[in-house]
């Protein structure tokens, strides 16, 4: 998921080994292609829970978007949310 400029440096967060920290994102979602179909997502909301360990970070991501496009079946509109 993402804009491929989009980056978030985690050494920013300045934690120790041992440490953690739970941040709330917003996170864009390029359209995209599948089975010949164009999908759309709206942004997704993202909980990051990082831990520095004494060999870098360890991350929990979570995140829930909701999709719209065509149904493949019936050709109506798509309206579905997943969790990740």
């Amino acid at each position: 998921m993402g804009r491929g400029s989009d980056s978030f440096d985690l050494d920013r967060l300045g934690l120790s080994a041992g440490e953690g920290r739970r941040l709330d994102l917003t996170v864009g979602v390029d359209p995209f292609d599948l089975a010949g179909q164009r999908y759309a997502a709206e942004a997704a909301e993202v909980r990051l829970d990082v831990s520095r360990t004494t060999a870098g970070y360890s991350l929990r991501i979570r995140s829930a978007v909701r999709l719209s496009g065509p149904c493949m079946r019936c050709i109506e509109d798509l309206g579905r949310g997943i969790e990740i």
